[in-house]
């Protein structure tokens, strides 16, 4: 199975939409980044990780990250992927296309 890079453009974006999504998240549940962590149940410098955009989650993670913030998962994921619309449309190389 072919892939890119781990730190080639397409994933920094991801990333960053994951990032942008749960900042919009924990802002809109008025909850502490401690209070999603511990209601998720991973640690809060994961979820800082995550925060700034530079971890890779797990489908795991993001589960547990998305019933913290009682929400389903597609429904995190659907906001993830609205941000990397927005972000590849203006960011990304023409030389590294999303898939």
């Amino acid at each position: 199975m072919g892939g890119r890079a781990v730190d080639s453009p397409f994933v920094r974006a991801i990333n960053r939409a994951l990032a942008e999504a749960l900042v919009v998240e924990i802002r809109r549940c008025r909850m502490r980044r401690q209070d999603v962590a511990s209601a998720s149940g991973i640690s809060r410098a994961y979820l800082q990780l995550l925060l700034a955009a530079q971890a890779h989650p797990s489908v795991g993670s993001l589960i547990l990250l998305a019933k913290g913030l009682g929400m389903r998962p597609e429904q995190l994921l659907g906001k993830a992927m609205e941000n990397l619309d927005r972000i590849t449309a203006s960011a990304l190389p023409p030389d590294d296309p999303p898939p």
